[in-house]
């Protein structure tokens, strides 16, 4: 009935598949299961609407076969309605919140007033949202929940941040520029690269940029215009994280014979072309630049005898170089791997990361075979195993992952491993590195770990097994995915209603790799 309280199982994989069976008495159907249903499995939820034909319930805007629910116990119903008519919320405090689109978003609690009869109302404000979408609801409503019951948090496991005021107030200057000037794409393209989630990072104060109205200031236009300018600039502070993340650049630098000559090549064009112009409409902050290239990490230092405005830029340029070099140093420790099992003997052995090519590491071994990411725009790009002169060549496509994929290539043909000294060997001489013995998706923890961070990898991990997903099914996707949380519950979806071409095994030899791709082209054009 409507307005009753169920429980939705809390297996996604059972869930969806239910989703796709016609549901007993039912005289239309089966519904669809979509990605954004998976997180409401396992929560107690309202019903909004019966849908008696297809046998199923509407929950949050989405359907749900009446195969998926349980019952709520009489008990729990009062325990439920109670907890909302003696619900007290406080201003200010952090919240979840359906909203018009049926979905559940962070919020704020704005304001508290009383009605007439002692009913309170609450004003609630989506964080990081425009105030123009604020909602004034009873505080006994069902649509609220304690923060992050429905909402996703960040990646990483932490609770959404409210950005505040300031920081909307520039997202707003961003987007008129770069719509304005047509840069929309270039910015977007330079986000997805980075290593700072934010622009401006959080942490930094920004209240000298305001007086009076953002839009009056040229501090704040050349900061949210220029993103991509004042972002390469952080990321020529640091050598390996300059070759790491090619996109965007300030120069043609394929004639420098070095990392480090294509980064000075860089750092001599954006003084003259990009830092310069700045100077002329009053940010006078080049000296400051030429000290965070040189080294300096002292925010006192770097913003010495510089304006209120000016250290504002120079803290956000410290805050995303620091960012960068963060990443860059996990990086920097991540696993060797080694191929075994190769006919191609010079293919086997320890592979060590030595570069960087389209934004991936680039490994090694000590026969110059190497390991390395082939962008492609059709194909979306494909990780490459290849002899030191090319003539042998294993490739995995479809896979975008930051590193390569592991296990076994090309039918078997060999296998990728993180490479691990046995913890049986105690004579320092006989230390060598062997493929580990750990299961396919420990390794992947581990080496993606030294990418996204411990605390991503065990977030998405746990989220991910609370859905009932296994560990297998886990591995095969994050083998070619990596750990991004929503590319995961959609693909582990579309796995399940096998609707996914792209979720092919296409690990073959060449000749079968390129006719299944045929095949799949083929597809995707009619």
């Amino acid at each position: 009935q409507e307005k009753m309280y169920v429980r939705i199982l809390s297996s996604v994989p059972d869930v969806a598949k239910l989703c796709y069976e016609k549901p007993p008495g039912a005289v239309s159907g089966p519904v669809r299961f979509g990605g954004p249903m998976a997180s409401l499995c396992g929560k107690l939820v309202r019903v909004d609407k019966v849908e008696k034909r297809a046998g199923a319930v509407r929950i949050c805007g989405a359907l749900f076969p009446y195969t998926c629910l349980e019952r709520v116990s009489a008990v729990e119903k009062e325990r439920i309605e109670k907890e909302l008519t003696t619900r007290e919320l406080k201003e200010g405090e952090l919240i979840d919140v359906l909203d018009q689109d049926n979905d559940w978003s962070p919020a704020r609690v704005k304001a508290v007033s009383e009605e007439k009869g002692g009913k309170k109302e609450v004003l609630v404000s989506f964080l990081n949202q425009d105030s123009k979408w604020d909602i004034l609801m009873p505080m006994s409503s069902h649509k609220i929940a304690r923060l992050h019951e429905f909402s996703a948090k960040d990646d990483d496991g932490s609770d959404v941040v409210d950005r505040g005021e300031i920081h909307l107030e520039l997202q707003q200057i961003s987007k008129r520029i770069t719509e304005h000037k047509g840069t929309l794409k270039q910015r977007d393209a330079s986000r997805s690269v980075s290593d700072d989630k934010h622009w401006p990072p959080l942490g930094v104060d920004l209240s000298p940029l305001k007086v009076g109205s953002l839009t009056e200031t040229p501090h704040a236009a050349v900061l949210m215009g220029e993103e991509v300018s004042w972002r390469r600039i952080s990321q020529l502070a640091n050598v390996k994280t300059a070759e790491r993340i090619s996109y965007p650049r300030f120069a043609v630098t394929e004639d420098a014979d070095s990392s480090e000559g294509k980064m000075l090549a860089e750092r001599k064009k954006a003084l003259a072309e990009e830092l310069e112009p700045f100077f002329q409409m009053g940010i006078r902050i080049r000296p400051k630049v030429q000290e965070l290239w040189a080294g300096e990490r002292r925010e006192a230092k770097l913003v010495e005898g510089l304006s209120p405005k000016d250290a504002v830029m120079m803290k956000v340029l410290l805050a995303s170089t620091e960012a960068h070099e963060r990443r860059q140093a996990r990086i920097d420790k991540s696993p060797d791997l080694i191929v075994s099992g190769s006919e191609e003997k010079q293919l086997n052995g320890v592979y060590r990361l030595i570069s960087f090519q389209a934004h991936r590491p680039v490994f090694v071994n000590l026969a110059g075979a190497r390991i390395s990411f082939m962008g492609s725009k059709f194909l979306k790009g494909r990780w490459q195993l290849s002899t030191a002169d090319y003539t042998k060549n294993h490739q995995w496509p479809g896979s975008k992952g930051f590193f390569p994929p592991l296990g076994s290539w090309s039918g078997g043909a060999l296998t990728l491993s993180i490479a691990e000294v046995p913890s049986t060997i105690d004579d320092e001489k006989d230390r060598q590195k062997l493929p580990s013995t750990k299961s396919l998706f420990e390794q992947l923890c581990l080496l993606y770990a030294s990418y996204e961070s411990k605390e991503k990898v065990d977030h998405v991990t746990e989220l991910l097994q609370r859905m009932h997903f296994s560990d297998d099914d886990l591995a095969k996707h994050v083998n070619v995915l990596g750990f991004a949380r929503k590319e995961l519950v959609a693909v582990l979806v579309d796995a399940i209603r096998g609707e996914n071409p792209l979720s092919l095994d296409l690990g073959g030899d060449a000749a079968t790799t390129q006719t299944r791709l045929m095949g799949l082209l083929s597809e995707l054009l009619e």
